[in-house]
Parts: structure tokens; C-alpha cells; sequence
């Protein structure tokens, strides 16, 4: 057909040079006619000559404007040809149509076929007028039979309708390759921890470690890792800040918990982060689509989950449109699913030393974790325990803010805010998770201001021992059986539950209304936390 075209092309190639000429006279007389017209105006008389003349300028011109709208349409064709041609043998193929079973298949179906059709309609009529006598084409085109930009508008038309459901196919399959947004899963997660506060980690963007992983193009994952309660999670939520002001890269990331189902596997974090990058740089929808496309939404479950994702993963940080990404995974040690393939792949792709892609994980000091990680060739590490006074002074500042919070709302003297800044100071250990705790404790209402000092002594330096501490004020209460067993129930679900579910499955419910559950999870405060109804362990 491309042949056909061009011959029919080089063939009238004279004739259109004489109708160019004609066009560039036509313009001008165009010009003499607006005059003209402002003139009749004044002159009714006029007008009814005036409106023949027009309408006779008009039809002389038509075959002259109707040559240089073919002209334009069957360029405009000819370089989309390509285009059109592998969006045909991509998206309907046989045995890719006999796989999707969804409407939307059908649809694009119809779509395609449509198209498709003015597309050859265009080139058979433009062949067929390239071979007629040249009067019979002048006949034609003084009456506009073929309205050559009219065929071009279906056409285009036609290509934006593709376009429109081309992005309802896209904006389906992000439908389904959701399991969480990342970025709710950030937000829920500062929420709960009481608020990210910047001077409290922005001292790892002075850190030697961190700006040689920035700064160094062969330094492409970057461990971060430390005990419990270290303040590993808002550090990165810190730095994922930090990095979203840089618009050159493309950031995604995920926060691994052992609590909830779908924060918990290794195919739940490929999923969040090609989510995330795909919702940034909507082309790369294209890689989760030529599998989508087959299996629909199958494809995100069985057995060869992780195969699919890991590939098309791989497709995506290889994509030459993906200049840097940025992946950040938190609690890897969280990650109770799959772990080892998943730090096999952080690995792999790290290792690249072209790769244009970075990494930042986070976990406690766990043996297995280190084992993998040892096989990196690329890495930073930063160990948390051997940045003591950063961590230190990050939880200080964290302190005083605490403090400040509860001499607000408790209205503390001066004498007493020291004490309690003084006390926390000397036993936090640097640890983010004891002050927040602590402070959780001194914030409850029944917390009188005349008895702060003597309650700051109960609670005991170091992790363990305050977790021993707060089961035994747990044991005093005259609710704990029932704070021990929903404590239980939470340990040993599924996933978070809410107070109407806790409600049916703690044992005798029936003498316990939601406002009494609410205030036996309140008991229960250092351990569990509750927001929007949904339960959470504290951790």
C-alpha cells in the first residue's frame, strides 16, 4: 500500500506544483475579498452580486484546497503507519484475545478495527484519485466529494478515542496492581508515631555514609540498620522527604510490617514500588502491561508471582526513559515472606555498576540479613550503634520536644519540666521508641501534675525492662484478663483488626460496648494503638 502511495505521489507531483502556484494566488485574492467585503456593507445593493462571486471564488478554489488537504492527511497517515501496524499485532493477537476474558479486550477490539478501517479507507481512495483523469478530479474536489480533511479528522478522531481507552486499560491495570499505596502506608505510619519531626534525622544528610551513597555513582545501596526502637523508619520517612525535593529523580519506596498481610512479602513490596513508579512516569505502565494484557488481573496471583513482577521490574530499571530512580524498602527484617529472594534482587540490581538505579534499606542487626548483604559490591553501610552521638543528640531533640508537648497540655512548672526532660535524657539510650513510650504514659489524663516525679521512677532504662514495667501496670489494673486477651487476639490475627471485630472475638463481648473496648486498648496503650477505629501494635 506504502508503494502504491508513493507512486501515485511522484505521478501527480506536477499537477500539484500548478495548484500550488494557483493556492499562493488564491491567497491573495482572499485578502483583496475581506476588503471587498466591508465594502458591500455599506452597499446593500451589493450584496447579492457580492454573494455569487464569493460562492463561484469559492468552488475554483475547492480543488485547489482539497489537493493540499490530501497532501497533508496522507502524510499525516504515512508517518503513523508503523505506529499503527504494531499496536495492531500487539494488542490483538489471537491467543492474547482468547486469554482476557474482560470487556475491555472487546472494546479495544472494536476500537482498533475502526481505525484501522479509516486508515485503509484513506490510502485506497487517495491510490484511486492518484490514478483518475485530472478533470474528473478537478469535478470532485469543486464539489468536495471526497472532503479529504474531513476523512483526516475521523481518523484522528478516532486516534484519540484509542488514546482514551488506552488509558482506561492503563489506569485498570494500576487498579489491580495496587495492594497499598506506599504513600497512605508513610502517612498512616507518621500518624501513629506522633508527627515527623525534620530536626530529628536531618543530621544523616550531613552523614559521611549517606552523601557518599548521593554523591558516588558507584555507590548504589546504602544499609541502614540498628536495633529496635533506634528511630530507623522515621529516619528514612525523613529522608524520603529529603529526596522528594529533588525533581530529577524518580523516588519510590515501601514500609515493610509484620503486622498487616499485605505489608509482609516480598511480592507485596515489588508490587508498591512499581506502583508507585508507574503512577510517577505513566510510559512505564507499558512494561506491567505486555504481561496485564495476557493474564489480566491472574497475573498478580499464584505461584509465579514473583517470577512476573521480578521481570518486570527489571524491565522497568532497565528503561532508557527512567533516567535515576530511587527504590527505599524500610524493615526488611519485617519482611517475613520471601525475604531471601527479595534481598537477592535488591542485589542483583545494586551490583549493575552502569545501573542508574539506587537503594536504601533499613532493618535490625539480624544474622541473615548481613549474610546476603554481604555479597553486595556496591554498598554503604550504616550502623546505627556506631553513630551513637548523632542518634543521641537526634533523640534529645526529640525530647525536648516531647517535653514540650507535655508541659503544654499538662501544664507544667518550670522545676517539673526539667525533671522530666532531665530524667528522660539520662535513660533514653538513645532510643526513639523508650521516649515515645514514656511519654505516651505521662500523657494520660489520670497522670496528675503532683504526681509526675514520683511516676518518672517507674519507668526503668532500656527496652526490656520497660516492657517488663508495663506488664506488671497491666496486672494492677481490674481489666487484665480482658487487656491480656486482646492483647493475644492482635498478636495471633491476620491482619489489624477494628473494635467490632476485636468485640466478637474477645470472649464474653456481650457486657463490653465499643466505648469500653476503646478504653481497654487505651489501657493496653504501650503495647497497642488506635486510629480510625483499627487496631495497631505498637512497635
Amino acid at each position: 500500500m506504502q508503494q502504491l502511495v508513493h507512486a501515485g505521489l511522484d505521478r501527480t507531483q506536477k499537477q500539484v506544483s500548478i495548484k500550488r502556484g494557483i493556492d499562493e494566488g488564491l491567497q491573495a485574492v482572499q485578502a483583496i475579498r475581506a476588503m471587498v467585503d466591508k465594502a458591500v456593507q455599506a452597499a446593500p445593493e451589493a450584496a447579492v452580486a457580492w454573494v455569487g462571486v464569493c460562492l463561484g471564488l469559492e468552488i475554483l478554489s475547492n480543488p485547489v484546497t482539497e489537493s493540499r488537504d490530501n497532501r497533508k492527511g496522507i502524510a499525516y497517515v504515512l508517518s503513523r503507519m508503523e505506529w499503527y501496524w504494531n499496536l495492531v499485532s500487539l494488542l490483538l493477537d489471537e491467543n492474547k484475545a482468547r486469554s482476557s476474558a474482560t470487556g475491555l479486550q472487546v472494546q479495544l477490539r472494536k476500537h482498533i478495527v475502526q481505525l484501522y478501517e479509516k486508515l485503509l479507507s484513506y490510502q485506497m481512495k487517495s491510490v484511486c484519485l492518484y490514478r483518475r483523469n485530472w478533470a474528473a478530479v478537478i469535478g470532485r474536489d469543486m464539489l468536495k466529494l471526497d472532503d479529504w480533511a474531513g476523512q483526516l479528522s475521523e481518523i484522528q478522531e478516532a486516534e484519540a478515542a484509542e488514546r482514551r481507552h488506552q488509558d482506561d486499560r492503563d489506569k485498570q491495570c494500576l487498579k489491580d496492581l495496587r495492594e497499598t499505596d506506599p504513600r497512605d502506608d508513610k502517612t498512616r505510619i507518621q500518624d501513629t508515631k506522633g508527627g515527623l519531626l525534620r530536626d530529628s534525622y536531618r543530621w544523616i544528610l550531613d552523614n559521611n555514609d549517606f552523601q557518599r551513597w548521593r554523591d558516588h555513582p558507584q555507590s548504589q545501596l546504602l544499609w541502614i540498620n540498628g536495633d529496635p526502637g533506634k528511630g530507623k523508619t522515621m529516619l528514612l520517612c525523613g529522608i524520603i522527604d529529603e529526596l522528594q525535593k529533588e525533581p530529577s529523580f524518580r523516588l519510590s519506596y515501601f514500609f515493610c510490617q509484620a503486622t498487616e498481610a499485605q505489608l509482609n512479602n516480598a511480592t507485596s513490596v515489588l508490587r508498591g514500588l512499581i506502583y508507585l513508579l508507574a503512577v510517577q512516569q505513566p510510559s512505564l505502565i507499558s512494561h506491567v502491561r505486555a504481561k496485564y494484557d495476557v493474564a489480566g488481573e491472574r497475573m498478580f496471583q499464584g505461584i509465579n508471582v514473583w517470577v512476573s513482577l521480578s521481570g518486570i521490574l527489571t524491565d522497568i530499571l532497565g528503561d532508557p526513559t527512567l533516567k535515576d530512580a530511587i527504590l527505599v524498602v524500610d524493615a526488611l527484617d519485617e519482611c517475613s515472606s520471601g525475604r531471601s529472594q527479595l534481598l537477592d534482587f535488591i542485589i542483583q540490581s545494586s551490583s549493575i555498576s552502569s545501573s542508574r538505579v539506587k537503594w536504601i534499606i533499613s532493618s535490625r542487626n539480624w544474622p541473615d540479613i548481613e549474610e546476603k548483604l554481604d555479597n553486595a559490591r556496591y554498598k554503604a553501610r550504616m550502623h546505627l550503634e556506631l553513630n551513637q552521638y548523632s542518634v543521641s543528640n537526634a533523640v534529645d531533640i526529640y525530647i525536648g520536644f516531647k517535653v514540650d508537648q507535655l508541659a503544654q497540655n499538662k501544664r507544667y512548672d518550670q522545676e517539673t519540666k526539667d525533671a522530666v526532660q532531665c530524667y528522660l535524657t539520662r535513660n533514653a539510650d538513645g532510643t526513639f521508641l523508650w521516649v515515645a513510650l514514656v511519654c505516651q504514659e505521662l500523657a494520660e489524663p489520670k497522670i496528675r501534675k503532683r504526681h509526675i516525679l514520683s511516676r518518672l521512677k517507674l519507668f526503668p532504662p532500656g527496652l526490656d525492662a520497660l516492657y517488663s514495667r508495663m506488664m506488671e501496670h497491666i496486672d494492677e489494673s481490674e481489666d487484665a484478663d480482658r487487656c491480656k486477651e486482646a492483647l493475644a487476639i492482635v498478636l495471633v490475627v491476620y491482619r489489624p483488626i477494628t473494635l467490632e471485630e476485636l468485640k466478637v472475638l474477645i470472649e464474653s463481648p456481650e457486657d463490653l460496648d465499643k466505648g469500653e473496648l476503646d478504653e481497654i486498648i487505651k489501657y493496653c496503650g504501650s503495647f497497642l494503638t488506635l486510629r480510625e477505629d483499627i487496631i495497631y501494635l505498637v512497635h
